[in-house]
């Protein structure tokens, strides 16, 4: 074969692998400004979503802290027990979003609203707490009727609710802010690591009381 023309024939194989070699930059570079664009696109697309800040939780409330004679005073009964007052003391502050919705009808913000002491909210409630005590409420109710003790029991849990200062509104009548939770903090009771036997229970020992040295 004639040198010139083998000559030609390698450049135009060098030629060709150039190009090819061209075309293969190309698509991968179109591959690759093709996928940023698509996460161009996604951030544009999240950027006009609506977004949400997230607020700081607010505060707790304070446990009502009220003198035992205040407290005694306002128990009307005085044959309630002391497992009743509670249950009725802490169905109230774990329920801090009904106090809110409660708290609402007991301040109307608007003239075709009505003040309702007895919401439905504490009726519910006065309802569950029927039930817990086995719809004996005679050591809770001066006097109420099959038809009437769910109203009156409502009525007494508002006067409790305002006693405890359990409401997110001011003495005035101004809204102050919401309830999230009360803090119980301030009831954590004093737990000790002791024993689990209350005698000396060892082969050499007799069954002695254990003290403990201070």
């Amino acid at each position: 074969m004639n040198p010139k023309r083998l000559g030609e024939r390698k450049d135009l194989n060098l030629y060709f692998v150039y190009i090819k070699i061209n075309c293969c930059i190309c698509v991968q570079s179109f591959q690759i400004i093709s996928s940023l664009a698509w996460i161009l696109w996604v951030f544009l697309l999240l950027s006009w979503l609506p977004t949400v800040a997230a607020q700081p939780p607010l505060p707790s409330k304070s446990f009502p802290n009220p003198t035992f004679q205040a407290f005694s005073n306002f128990i009307l009964s005085s044959e309630i027990s002391l497992t009743t007052t509670l249950l009725i003391l802490f169905s109230l502050i774990n329920n801090p979003e009904l106090l809110n919705l409660h708290a609402r009808q007991t301040h109307p913000a608007f003239p075709d609203e009505n003040i309702s002491k007895a919401s439905g909210w504490m009726k519910t409630l006065a309802r569950g707490l029927g039930d817990r005590l086995d719809y004996d409420l005679s050591h809770v109710l001066q006097r109420s009727t099959d038809s009437t003790w769910v109203t009156e029991l409502a009525l007494q849990l508002d006067a409790f609710t305002v006693f405890l200062g359990l409401s997110p509104y001011k003495s005035n009548g101004k809204f102050h802010r919401k309830i999230t939770t009360v803090s119980q903090e301030s009831i954590i009771p004093v737990q000790l690591i002791c024993p689990p036997n209350m005698t000396c229970t060892t082969a050499s020992c007799r069954p002695y009381h254990i003290s403990q040295r201070t």
